[in-house]
């Protein structure tokens, strides 16, 4: 059991320190790693993933990803300075991180880390030079910590990095990569279409293994369909589902090689109906086809001068939402009766974009410099005449502002956007030779940043776009990051600007910005993007739950695979008017009889760049970038998208606009259940009311009434105490909730009205219905004369007006090893991003004996046992720097860096939560294992 002995309220009484707000960036170098994303090397030689998880170097020098994947670091590097004197310890000498495979066309990233005695890293006073056989460099600058790599063929890739330190010989480091054939783990074979059926009636295969050479996991994803045989087998059985695309993956890991080659097969899976005749005026997708069917749809590229407004027609088809018609591209279902529709076009007078080169001069000390130089940016842009407001283009590395409005994807929303009366606008980052944005956390510091506010003052001083105007930021991949960071920065700027949301395309976003910011952000994402990962796109949907959960317009666009029809290749002409459309066929039908697009004109695999020239007529190599854009966009890998234009414009205008966003969800009701063991115990129960009107509570103090739950030993009387938090006077009291004066049948109203359980007539219990104003409150449960046991404490928010039932705090202590405290909250509405608080070291900073040295925090939902979010000790798992942040911004006091208290934050959806908090599970064998035993302190704080 759970006992409490005789503490006062601590998130009323303990005055909050003030924290500061800004975070150092996590040091190191960035290494891409495919299907995890861009994890950090940090100073301690440590590695950090996307999602914030950190892990350790195995003892043989390797480093092993969730899901098994390896990555290489040799422990004793090759080569060394010779000339005697000066010479780097081999034991602590330059390594380079690099994966110990790549498949064929697979970009692959590599870092030099320089350990040194202590176990950390030499970042600064080195120069690097690297060079590479086997493959050839993605990256342009050579001189860097990390570089981009690939290789066109099988074998193995030799990377070498000559190192030097300051006052140290050069030192070179190698590392081989064995690059794999994606041949080498065969081809999927399936029938590519299926009738819908909720029977196994298909099936696919793979080669087998062979002396072990490999392992094999299928997925299928689409709705109802399901593996029913064989997922780690060469062979499967599977059911087809529901109609529409279902996406069939074998990750096949060769073993030698220890790398995974991920093969995909898309099956059309049809309606079980009468043949229908889907009719398309202007656009790509029509045909006969089975009643029921899902169907992909395609507007025709718009022709110049123009851009795409709606569909007409049998728009039902679409469905009801208010942008259904606006999707250039959409997929239907279709009815058991012919469908007809028309893409329509509006008028968009051209525009061409003015550059600026050497724009904004200004003096910058790049990292590991001793002095500052000028450093200058493009910038590239167009403001119509009197504009809505403007939207800012972050390049990905290695990116460049012209490739914004040169490339077709992305000229096709510019044009959209200025047709919507927005300006556009790119910047090149200051570091030209990687093409990488300042990571700087303080604008003054940013010189990219400062570089987007020279660009809105231009646009002011030169009368194209008031300062007041709205400001967005979209950014793709790492320029994605930049854009959310940058938003951040402008909007907490003096003056502040006008920033009103971000668009990222391929990227996860920020856990900070998400939790803390005021920023507004759209996440569009790729079903197949092997960079960002499975991990990264949750992490995205994560932060955007984050965001909505404080009232912040944010949702997600996920774009699906789709096929290549025939004048998808029409794109390339919205960049070069001289590519017509029957250039678009002849590309269309090389890509065909290459066999890199199935029956069903699915992308079959992202073809190497061998392939893709072998694929291409001469006359078109020249675009070749661009075709392989469009296969990746169709493939839904990493690739600017236009099919979420309409969104995008749609997210811009409804926050220029400034259109409501759905309201966060509210707590309804706050509880904790404990023991008092002895007599004179108390429980001080503290809850915060925030708003501007006067609140309606129902508080509970429950023991008798437990008995009805077959909870034993449950307190026979107890007296309930409402105070104002710091403040001696009593509010209300209560012994007998039912007892004059109190109002029996209010109570038991206000208790069936909002989901409490009832209490019986004339039991000891413990109630008061009170209207109270604004602020922070404790209330106080004792047992009457004594008596001791299991009590219940339970606040109801019943008027469900602007004023919110906004945070908790229990001191309580865990007297027995095993002891558990409960506290309750329950969520209404929409979600709501709340940070739960298990503190125990925090308070012996704060002078208080006995507390507990280890705890641990599991929100399970309501009635299971299945554990939502959980936190161990609050500076591991990567959010470290948010919580920080977010302490002093919701009244909280700071928790110091690497202590054991437990603290998450997490986006609740609507329903009912179990806070339980207990001492951390030790191994057995620890030594000197901390106490299970002590005070604790659990809070639940709305984030900002």
């Amino acid at each position: 059991m759970t006992h409490f002995h005789r503490f006062a309220l601590v998130l009323c009484c303990i005055s909050p320190l003030l924290l500061g707000t800004a975070h150092a960036q996590a040091g190191g170098n960035a290494v891409n790693i495919p299907g995890i994303g861009r994890v950090v090397i940090n100073p301690d030689g440590t590695i950090t993933l996307p999602g914030g998880q950190t892990i350790a170097v195995n003892p043989n020098g390797t480093i092993t990803l969730p899901g098994g994947q390896i990555i290489n670091l040799p422990t004793i590097p090759g080569g060394g300075g010779g000339g005697g004197g000066g010479v780097i310890n081999p034991n602590t000498g330059p390594r380079i991180i690099a994966g110990t495979a790549i498949v064929i066309g697979d970009d692959a990233s590599a870092a030099v880390v320089i350990p040194n005695a202590g176990g950390g890293l030499i970042n600064n006073n080195a120069t690097y030079l690297w060079t590479i056989t086997g493959g050839r460099f993605a990256s342009s600058d050579l001189t860097r910590a990390n570089i981009d790599y690939t290789a066109d063929q099988a074998g193995t890739v030799r990377l070498t990095c000559v190192v030097t330190v300051a006052g140290a010989q050069p030192f070179t480091a190698t590392a081989d990569v064995t690059v794999v054939d994606p041949a080498t783990a065969g081809v999927i074979t399936t029938t590519p279409t299926l009738a819908a059926a909720t029977t196994a009636t298909g099936t696919a295969s793979v080669p087998a293994a062979q002396n072990a050479d490999r392992t094999i996991r299928w997925t299928v994803t689409g709705s109802g369909a399901r593996i029913t045989a064989g997922a780690n087998t060469n062979q499967i059985t599977f059911i087809p589902g529901d109609p529409g695309i279902k996406e069939l993956t074998c990750a096949v890991t060769l073993t030698a090689a220890r790398i995974t080659v991920t093969l995909r097969s898309f099956i059309v899976v049809q309606g079980s109906g009468p043949a229908v005749t889907l009719t398309i005026n202007g656009g790509f997708g029509g045909g006969t086809y089975p009643g029921g069917s899902r169907v992909d749809v395609f507007a025709a590229v718009p022709a110049a001068g123009q851009v795409f407004d709606r569909w007409t027609g049998d728009t039902s088809v679409l469905g009801t939402g208010p942008i259904a018609p606006l999707n250039s591209r959409i997929q239907i279902t279709l009815p058991s009766t012919p469908v007809t529709l028309t893409a329509t076009y509006k008028a968009a007078p051209a525009w061409v974009p003015l550059t600026v080169t050497s724009f904004n001069p200004q003096q910058f000390t790049p990292q590991g410099a001793t002095a500052p130089t000028t450093v200058t940016a493009n910038l590239t842009y167009y403001i119509p005449p009197a504009a809505t407001g403007v939207v800012f283009f972050l390049h990905a590395t290695g990116g460049s502002a012209a490739a914004w409005f040169n490339s077709p994807e992305s000229a096709l929303l510019m044009r959209d956007l200025v047709a919507a009366g927005y300006g556009v606008a790119a910047l090149s980052s200051v570091n030209r030779t990687a093409g990488n944005w300042s990571a700087q956390p303080v604008l003054a510091s940013n010189p990219d940043a400062l570089n987007h506010v020279a660009a809105l003052n231009k646009f002011a001083a030169d009368g194209l776009l008031p300062a007041s105007r709205p400001v967005f930021m979209i950014g793709f991949a790492a320029g994605a990051g930049a854009a959310a960071r940058f938003a951040d920065l402008l909007i907490a700027a003096t003056p502040a600007r006008p920033v009103r949301g971000t668009v990222l395309y391929c990227n996860a976003g920020n856990e900070t910005s998400s939790v803390v910011g005021r920023v507004p952000a759209l996440f569009v994402l790729a079903d197949n993007d092997s960079t960002l990962g499975v991990n990264g796109a949750n992490t995205a949907r994560t932060n955007s739950q984050l965001l909505a959960g404080r009232g912040l317009a944010s949702s997600v666009f996920n774009n699906f695979a789709a096929p290549i029809h025939p004048g998808r290749f029409r794109a390339l002409g919205v960049t070069n008017p001289a590519f017509t459309n029957t250039d678009a066929t002849t590309v269309w039908n090389a890509v065909k009889s290459a066999g890199l697009i199935d029956v069903n004109n699915y992308v079959k695999a992202i073809p190497t760049e061998t392939a893709l020239v072998a694929a291409i007529p001469l006359a078109f190599q020249a675009r070749r970038a661009d075709i392989a854009a469009q296969l990746e966009t169709a493939y839904a890998e990493q690739a600017f998208t236009s099919d979420a234009n309409a969104r995008v414009v749609s997210f811009i205008g409804a926050r220029t606009a400034e259109t409501p966003a759905a309201p966060a969800g509210r707590m309804m009701s706050l509880s904790t259940r404990i023991k008092l063991a002895a007599a004179g115990d108390t429980l001080t129960f503290g809850f915060s009311l925030i708003g501007s009107q006067k609140v309606t509570l129902l508080v509970r103090g429950i023991g008798p009434g437990l008995a009805a739950f077959n909870v034993p030993d449950t307190i026979s009387a107890p007296r309930l105490e409402i105070r104002k938090a710091g403040e001696p006077p009593l509010l209300a009291v209560n012994e007998g909730w039912d007892l004059a004066p109190s109002n029996g049948p209010a109570i038991a109203a206000a208790a069936a009205a909002n989901g409490a359980f009832p209490i019986a007539l004339g039991s000891a219990d413990a109630a008061v219905l009170i209207e109270l104003n604004p602020g922070n409150y404790t209330a106080t449960f004792k047992g009457i004369n004594g008596s001791t046991g299991e009590i219940l404490a339970e606040a109801y928010d019943i008027s469900k007006n602007g004023t919110r039932l906004a945070n908790l705090a229990t001191l309580a202590n865990l007297a027995n090893p095993g002891d558990i405290v409960t506290a309750g909250i329950s969520v209404s509405g929409n979600p709501r991003t709340l940070i739960v608080r298990g503190v125990g070291p925090g308070l012996a900073d704060l002078g208080l004996p006995g507390t507990l040295p280890d705890p641990n925090v599991t929100i399970l939902a309501a009635g299971s046992t299945t554990s939502v979010a959980a936190n161990n000790n609050w500076s591991t798992g990567g959010s470290q720097a948010t919580l920080a942040a977010a302490f002093p911004m919701v009244g909280a006091f700071p928790l110091k860096t690497g202590s054991a208290d437990a603290v998450l934050v997490h986006a609740f959806t609507p329903g009912g939560y179990n806070i339980q908090t207990t001492a951390a599970a030790v191994p057995a064998n620890m030594a000197n294992p901390p106490a299970p035993t002590g005070t604790l302190l659990i809070e639940v704080y709305e984030a900002p």
